[in-house]
């Protein structure tokens, strides 16, 4: 029970890591974004007044995901165990 506690734990840490990378990222490239005002203006249909962060995930596939990352977490750390 320990090693499936583990490997949830580290599973977390992954999921957790991920998703805060890709806000990083995307709040520095919303911050070094210069628009092209000049040409903007000759095609309205391409101004936006919107900024989203970040990224749309299904719940169904997250939780998919945290499982597949616990099993293999759970997988690698029973075989560091028994190579000990």
């Amino acid at each position: 029970m320990k090693t499936v506690l583990q490997a949830s734990i580290c599973s977390i840490v992954i999921h957790l890591i991920y998703t805060l990378t890709i806000l990083i990222i995307d709040y520095i490239k919303t911050k070094n974004f210069t628009p092209d005002i000049s040409n903007a203006y000759e095609n309205l249909e391409m101004l936006q007044s919107e900024v989203a962060f970040g990224q749309i995930v299904s719940p169904v596939f997250s939780i998919i995901t945290f499982i597949a990352i616990t099993l293999v977490c759970w997988k690698i750390i029973l075989t560091v165990k028994r190579g000990a």
